[in-house]
């Protein structure tokens, strides 16, 4: 339900904070699903900049991507 989704997002948007300075990235890595969804909003509500790491990648992509990203987490 909402509410849940709501809490969980909130939990993990105040562990975020605890671990970032200000905007920074965070990847996301997994599929298209309620966790992912939950952790995209814990990133904007946390005030971080949420970079999506689809998981079909490849070692090579997965590499590149995060080069480029530069995420902290």
């Amino acid at each position: 339900n909402y509410e849940q989704f709501g809490t969980s997002a909130a939990a993990l948007a105040r562990h975020l904070l605890t671990l970032l300075d200000g905007n920074e990235r965070v990847a996301i890595h997994l599929p298209n699903s309620i966790e992912a969804n939950v952790a995209f909003l814990a990133c904007l509500v946390a005030g971080a900049q949420a970079v999506m790491i689809n998981p079909l990648y490849t070692e090579h992509e997965l590499v590149r991507m995060l080069n480029i990203a530069t995420p902290k987490i």
